[in-house]
């Protein structure tokens, strides 16, 4: 079991799997901020520097055009081993997001490198 929990924490906090590979889960969904960010809308990808409301916007690694705020905000991780499923009953296997676009980690296929 404890080989799990590191292996869980340890992809918490790897930026290689964020959307342009700077940011971690725990860039957004920190444990100092209750695992949110304590923003109204997150900065998301390519912030450049600081955690929570001192998160600072940066440009896109990838076009280096200005990255703006994601339109929704970073909802804690607490409990999201009990999140919905399809039949709105609370599993592991529940959804992620607000508009539940991803399924649980295990069951989400792997985003590929963009950049090749």
């Amino acid at each position: 079991m404890q080989e799990r929990i590191s292996l869980g924490r340890f992809l918490f906090y790897d930026p290689l799997l964020g959307g342009e590979k700077d940011v971690s889960c725990a860039t957004c969904h920190h444990p100092e901020f209750a695992f949110g960010d304590s923003r109204q809308f997150p900065v998301g990808v390519a912030g450049t520097m600081g955690l929570g409301p001192d998160r600072i916007r940066g440009n896109s690694s990838y076009t280096n055009a200005p990255v703006g705020f994601t339109p929704r905000n970073s909802p804690t991780v607490f409990n999201t081993a009990f999140n919905a499923d399809e039949t709105g009953e609370p599993t592991h296997n529940g959804f992620f997001f607000w508009d539940g676009r991803v399924k649980s980690p295990p069951k989400s296929k792997p985003q590929t490198d963009r950049r090749v």
